[in-house]
């Protein structure tokens, strides 16, 4: 039996969002971007703007965009991808708190902490309240708050985030994962940096 053109142009979408996956991994960000418009475009094409799919793949995209630099660019299309979340999930939704989370990273990467940092705390809200406590996202957003915290040079701020993000990822067994490596590696800088202090 023929699948429905509308069906079949959607599974491709979905394939494109799954090659540009692998690339983004891979770390080949260009052609992960060019893979996730690919998928944007089927998804427009078949479900109009206010769908959960565009809003997917408007993040991937600002999320790409976000990693090679090109930050107003990111910080627009995430922006996007945040209207349609809200529009079509409720203000109330996991997805929202990705987006917003996407949003601190890109007003991180701009130098506006105070503005990042309200991102992250509003996705950290959110987050706990749709999925818990404890999870993979979270234990990755408060090691965002602790970069923040420790640009902004606010470094016992950021050694308390950097511990907990390290506590949950010991928790969710993620111990020896890049996420944790990163985390520890900046737990061990501010440590540092907090122990020549008290020698001064």
């Amino acid at each position: 039996m023929r699948q429905k053109p509308g069906k079949e142009s959607a599974g491709i979408a979905h394939t494109y969002q799954n090659i540009a996956s692998c690339k983004l991994n891979q770390g080949t960000h260009e052609e992960a971007q060019k893979h996730f418009e690919k998928a944007l475009t089927i998804f427009r094409r078949e479900h109009g703007e206010w769908h959960p799919h565009v809003a997917q793949a408007l993040y991937n995209i600002g999320i790409c965009k976000c990693i090679q630099g090109e930050l107003d660019d990111a910080l627009n299309i995430l922006k996007k991808a945040l209207k349609v979340r809200r529009k079509v999930l409720g203000k109330n939704h996991d997805d929202v708190a990705q987006s917003l989370m996407g949003i601190g990273k890109a007003l991180h990467g701009q130098g506006k902490y105070d503005e990042a940092f309200d991102q992250y705390r509003e996705a950290l809200d959110m987050y706990q309240r749709c999925i818990g406590r404890d999870a993979p996202p979270i234990a990755t957003l408060l090691f965002n708050m602790a970069e923040t915290k420790e640009a902004e040079g606010e470094k016992r701020e950021a050694l308390n985030y950097a511990n907990q993000s390290l506590a949950m990822f010991s928790k969710l067994g993620m111990v020896g994962s890049g996420a944790w490596a990163n985390c520890s590696g900046l737990q061990l800088k501010l440590n540092q940096a907090l122990d020549l202090n008290k020698l001064e």
